[in-house]
This record gives structure tokens, C-alpha cells and sequence, in this order.
């Protein structure tokens, strides 16, 4: 469960990001997430295929 909440709060971290222009370089954010930049990359293929 704890999984879960962790990743819907990087969604909601991402989203909110991007609406701001404040991503900075796929690098930068991923850094930021704590996660890889191929793991950032899998986020924003869930969220552009859920229609965010």
C-alpha cells in the first residue's frame, strides 16, 4: 500500500510540475523524484495514455 501512495504522489508531483513549466531537464526531474530518468519516462507514458 505504501507503494501505491508513493507513486500517486509522484503523479500528482509531475502534473503539477508540468502545468507549472517547472520540470527542468528529464534529468533534473527525475534527480528531484528520486527515481531513474527511465522510470520518469514510464510515468509520463501512464499519464499521456490516461489522457493527462
Amino acid at each position: 500500500m505504501m507503494k501505491f501512495l508513493t507513486q500517486m504522489e509522484r503523479y500528482e508531483r509531475i502534473l503539477k510540475l508540468i502545468k507549472r513549466k517547472a520540470t527542468g531537464t528529464p534529468q533534473e526531474l527525475a534527480n528531484r523524484l528520486d527515481i531513474s530518468e527511465s522510470t520518469l519516462y514510464e510515468y509520463i507514458r501512464v499519464l499521456k495514455h490516461s489522457g493527462a
